[in-house]
């Protein structure tokens, strides 16, 4: 979403997916990746996650 590819500070170890009090899956991102997205006016992440037996899928969209 962000077009940087998995380079810094858009990494694994700055994100990660946990989910809200009704399963709803959300992103939690790291100080430097945070600050990174407030730099471009990311306001608004949303993800959605799918899997099938051997299968998996996620989508993420980014607002300004």
């Amino acid at each position: 979403a962000l077009g940087t590819g998995l380079r810094p500070p858009a990494t694994f170890q700055n994100i990660a997916v946990s989910h809200d009090a009704l399963g709803k899956p959300v992103l939690i991102l790291a100080g430097e990746l945070q600050d990174f997205l407030q730099s471009k006016n990311i306001v608004h992440m949303h993800i959605t996650i799918s899997d099938e037996k051997n299968l998996a899928a996620a989508f993420v969209i980014l607002e300004m």
